[in-house]
């Protein structure tokens, strides 16, 4: 069976309590700001120490005590406003995330993943630039051309796809959950005295992510994610990845490319962990599954919960069939729909769920199992959804 692997250490709902005491005023509650924290692009080890600063004062800081996780309670107060909240870990800046006051105290809880190299420059400097702001331009992303791709790069198709598994295949993946483990008893957490239950939380954040997206307005996704907007980003997606994953498909609207290179470039909430080469890897599965790249709130919804390894709500029969198929050739044997891994396995190969706790060790031994299976190495979607299935469905022949 699938590990428990979305395990989250702080999550929070904050309880207002009516005061009956005349002319007391309710205190101030603290935002918590929790999520993954990694060094040198591993999750951070047990002992770091993750620290808060507003104008160079430290307002909160933790030593870790689960590898890769963190939280922070940092304390409202009408002198921080207009100012940063900036986050160090072992003491060197993340320069990629930061709070703005006067919005952040308006949530009882943010999650932010945070990320820093051990030897970069990131240890010094407070330059940030403006969250949600635009360097130019609308709501859109930087402006590309509503075209398919030609003979010659229909050809290198094959060369296209092989460059975005292998761009995924470098970057970390996101700590995800998986479908598979909906049967297994739902984590629940007690922070401030209130039960929270973290599955319900991260839907409620894919839906946000979701809605910030698939309108195409990049101001909203920079707002939802935190980042910067940089223009050389969002045309190398496009150059790179978008105008790959368009192909043959005629009927995409100016808004939905937008969306998709917003994605890629900046990611969400829910798949900040993710690089560009990842989360463009996701939405190729997604178009293998349903034969089309999503377009609508709901097709996003789909889009972000394969990336956070959730069943999507629309099925494919025809990627559910193949997907047997599939399992078939690599355990020799029909698949058990009733055995969590054997159902698991299916439905990777099916939609392509991401995996959690990514396990290098355990991808390069799946993927000497499906050349030896198939006599080629793997280059599709599906080929490396196949991968992803034999290195952590737990599927056995």
């Amino acid at each position: 069976m699938f590990k428990k692997i979305f395990k989250a250490t702080i999550l929070a709902v904050i309880l207002i309590f009516p005061i009956s005491t005349m002319a007391i005023a309710p205190p101030l509650m603290p935002l918590l700001v929790y999520g993954n924290v990694r060094i040198n692009n591993e999750p951070a080890p047990i002992g770091t120490v993750v620290s808060a600063e507003i104008d160079g004062k430290e307002v909160d800081s933790i030593t870790i005590k689960e590898e890769g996780k963190y939280f922070l309670k940092i304390a409202d107060g009408s002198e921080n406003e207009g100012k940063v909240i900036v986050f160090k870990v072992n003491g060197i800046l993340d320069k990629s995330h930061k709070l703005e006051c006067p919005n952040v105290f308006n949530n009882p809880s943010i999650k932010l993943d945070l990320s820093v190299i051990e030897g970069s420059d990131n240890d010094t400097g407070t330059s940030l630039g403006s969250t949600g702001g635009s360097s130019g331009g609308g709501g859109g992303s930087v402006y590309v051309p509503l075209t398919t791709r030609d003979d010659q790069s229909i050809n290198e198709s094959e060369d296209n796809n092989q460059e975005i598994n292998k761009g995924e295949s470098q970057e970390n993946a996101k700590q995800t959950d998986t479908e598979a483990q909906i049967n297994d008893k739902d984590e629940n957490i007690i922070v401030l005295g209130v039960e929270v239950n973290w599955r319900e939380l991260q839907l409620k954040q894919i839906l946000e992510d979701a809605q910030a997206l698939w309108q195409g307005n990049v101001n909203l996704v920079l707002s939802n994610s935190g980042a910067t907007r940089n223009n050389t980003a969002e045309l190398n997606s496009y150059l790179k990845y978008v105008k790959f994953l368009m192909g043959n498909i005629n009927n995409l609207k100016q808004n939905s490319i937008y969306a998709l290179t917003n994605f890629i470039t900046y990611g969400t909430k829910s798949t900040l962990i993710l690089g560009a080469g990842e989360r463009a890897g996701v939405v190729n599965s997604y178009k293998s599954a349903f034969n089309k790249l999503p377009q609508t709130e709901e097709e996003w919804q789909d889009v972000i919960k394969i990336a956070n390894g959730r069943w999507p709500n629309e099925r494919s029969e025809q990627a559910e069939k193949r997907a047997k198929q599939e399992f078939k050739k690599v355990y020799l044997r029909e698949p058990d729909m009733n055995n969590p891994n054997d159902n698991a396995a299916v439905t990777i190969i099916a939609y392509g769920l991401r995996p959690s706790d990514r396990n290098l060790e355990s991808e390069k031994a799946a993927i000497k199992i499906f050349k030896a299976i198939y006599k080629y190495n793997p280059s599709s979607a599906v080929d490396w959804d196949v991968v992803r299935a034999i290195a952590y469905s737990g599927a056995t022949r």
